[in-house]
């Protein structure tokens, strides 16, 4: 049975930060990597990362940052953390690729991924699929693993007072 464990760089009851870590044995996937933008108390500060301490130690083991969306919430730590790990594999929609390099991802750091097309990793795979939300060529991701499927489905929100 594989060794797997599930944890958050960032995303846990707030709003932005979303970065979320897969460890399957040594392999590590990340899913998201966002920032939070700084509040009127902050001065002198734009915006908030997560600690990518834990990345760049086992940078040799990461398989690939897999982005949902081009919410800057969910995406836009991107550039910090490639700037830490230069040549980190970032999986990404056309449309997300395109906000990226807009921001000055360099694209030989983009793997541009198509929606319900498996992305193989020797025992575990990655499986985009299309979903629906406010920004445009978003995906949630399915990670099979010998030991069964996790999922991953971006951020959502549960809004009680919508009326359907």
């Amino acid at each position: 049975m594989s060794k797997i464990k599930i944890f958050g760089l960032g995303g846990l009851n707030e709003s932005g930060k979303n970065t979320y870590v897969v460890c399957v044995d040594q392999d590590i996937f990340i899913f998201d990597c966002g920032l939070k933008y700084a509040n009127e108390n902050l001065y002198g500060i734009d915006y908030i990362v997560p600690d990518f301490s834990f990345l760049i130690k086992h940078k040799k083991n990461i398989k690939g940052l897999f982005l949902t969306h081009a919410h800057y919430e969910n995406m836009g730590a991107t550039i910090d953390l490639v700037r830490a790990i230069p040549n980190l594999k970032v999986y990404a929609t056309k449309y997300t690729k395109f906000i990226l390099e807009q921001e000055g991802l360099d694209s030989k750091n983009i793997i541009e991924i198509t929606p319900h097309k498996k992305i193989n990793f020797n025992e575990n795979s990655v499986f985009p699929i299309s979903v629906s939300h406010s920004t445009p060529d978003s995906v949630m991701y399915v990670l099979n693993t010998k030991d069964g499927a996790i999922c991953y489905t971006g951020d959502f929100i549960i809004d009680p007072t919508m009326r359907g």
